[in-house]
């Protein structure tokens, strides 16, 4: 019979006493079967998780439990009645055995639950927006939050069956909509950054822009703005973002809202979100935002992640921070230049962007001079910090384009060096050197030296 594991839970690993097999290379299988669990008044109160892989060979399979995503922490909160079949083995927590299994064979089980601890409601909180999300005929779950999975070098191939939900209830998410079975394959845990969402209420709007979809989802709510206003502009971006990029690929992109509730005596958060899997999720202040026109640079901005981000990863993650001057700053630069190049805004307007909020902003901030390491350490707990990475990349991002233009006689720019690195993502040390070689070449430039002094040291102005 299988024994519960109980929360906090942070990881933990299955040790098997029999070998289960050698060593693949191949993508790792695990499939997912996923199902409401109602109360006795057929409310909503959790998402019940059947997660099936074979153990590893040597004996000893570990699984990563949800943490922390992109700031939002103690995800794990929101897991429990955690079961585990399998062959004879220990389940552990840390360096002590909290429960003993007893079963034979080389397949693993794990069941769990995953519910939210904000008194079921669909408003995400200021501070923590990316928990789960729960009401009693809904829900929005982030990947990073959702599923546990066994920990594998060599990437993996995702099967999930929503099994159970009503027959009136809508399922929306990063990879599809209405979709039962499903199945997708990823190089690595990249495929956690999307969002899942189900339920009645929710409403659906649908355009086409160069054959790709730009589909939004959300649910009933006092929006200040026309829903229908906020597609128009989604539109917008996506062509301004397809003719800037030159994209051949035709990936439909998925943007679902949900309402954010701020906390007295804070100071307002009006909207923020994440990219994630050819998809985002915003969280929106029904009682700031009064027009879609206001969050123009704020979809911009993450629709553009889907390039840098997406197709070049930036860290090992979205809580490491070390190379956010590039993941969040080239990010601001190419978003407004962007919008700049498609007719969104003038190149006044772009100008007086460049100029107040990063040039400006930038010699006016008061951790002016710290360290690349500072901000990687203190990059969710410091606000001043935080924004720094975002004004010094589009600073050092706006240099690097001035001078290539220059020495290429407007030929090239900083995008065609960017491009460049579609194939060689920037995830650790050697492909940023190889990066920045390539911007010392095409720049005639000490752009190595720059480099430390301006993004690794703090050293202002840029020279």
């Amino acid at each position: 019979m299988p024994l519960f594991l109980p929360v906090p839970i942070y990881r933990f690993k299955l040790l098997m006493t029999f070998l289960l097999g050698c060593f693949s290379s191949a993508a790792r299988p695990v499939s997912y079967v996923i199902s409401p669990v109602f109360n006795g008044n057929e409310q909503l109160i959790a998402l019940r998780v059947e997660l099936e892989c074979t153990g590893d060979g040597d004996g000893e399979t570990s699984f990563q439990i949800p943490s922390t995503y992109a700031g939002t922490q103690h995800l794990y909160r929101h897991i429990s009645r955690m079961r585990c079949f399998g062959s004879r083995s220990l389940v552990l927590r840390s360096d002590s055995v909290v429960a003993v299994a007893l079963h034979s064979g080389g397949n693993l089980k794990l069941v769990y639950e995953v519910s939210a601890l904000n008194n079921h409601s669909m408003q995400a909180l200021a501070g923590q927006p990316f928990w789960p999300l729960l009401s009693a005929e809904q829900f929005q779950i982030l990947g990073a939050a959702l599923f546990v999975v066994p920990v594998s070098a060599d990437g993996y191939e995702v099967s999930v069956t929503w099994k159970d939900f009503p027959d009136n209830w809508a399922l929306y998410n990063s990879f599809g909509i209405n979709e039962n079975q499903q199945k997708w394959t990823s190089p690595d845990s990249r495929w956690l950054s999307s969002v899942f969402a189900g339920g009645v209420g929710w409403h659906s709007l649908d355009s086409t822009m160069n054959q790709r979809h730009v589909r939004l989802f959300f649910p009933e709510k006092s929006w200040a703005f026309a829903p229908q206003e906020l597609l128009t502009l989604l539109t917008q971006i996506a062509g301004c973002r397809h003719q800037f990029l030159n994209e051949t690929e035709r990936n439909n992109y998925t943007v679902i809202l949900a309402p954010l509730q701020n906390k007295p005596g804070k100071n307002p958060v009006a909207y923020t979100g994440s990219a994630l899997h050819h998809s985002m999720v915003a969280y929106i202040d029904p009682l700031q935002v009064k027009s879609a026109g206001e969050m123009l640079h704020f979809f911009s901005h993450e629709m553009m992640h889907e390039w840098i981000g997406g197709k070049i990863r930036c860290g090992s993650g979205p809580d490491d921070m070390r190379l956010a001057w590039f993941s969040e700053g080239f990010t601001e630069y190419f978003a407004v230049l962007s919008q700049r190049e498609g007719g969104l805004i003038t190149a006044a307007a772009f100008d007086s962007i460049e100029q107040h909020d990063f040039s400006s902003a930038l010699a006016k901030s008061p951790v002016i001079h710290a360290t690349n390491d500072d901000i990687a350490k203190g990059f969710f707990d410091n606000p001043d910090l935080r924004r720094l990475p975002y004004l010094r990349g589009f600073v050092f991002a706006k240099e690097m384009d001035l001078l290539i233009r220059k020495k290429s006689g407007g030929k090239k720019t900083l995008k065609d060096a960017v491009k460049s690195c579609e194939d060689a993502p920037l995830i650790d040390d050697k492909n940023l050197s190889q990066f920045l070689n390539l911007l010392s070449v095409e720049t005639g430039k000490p752009v190595n030296q720059i480099f430390k002094r301006f993004i690794l040291e703090g050293g202002y102005p840029i020279k």
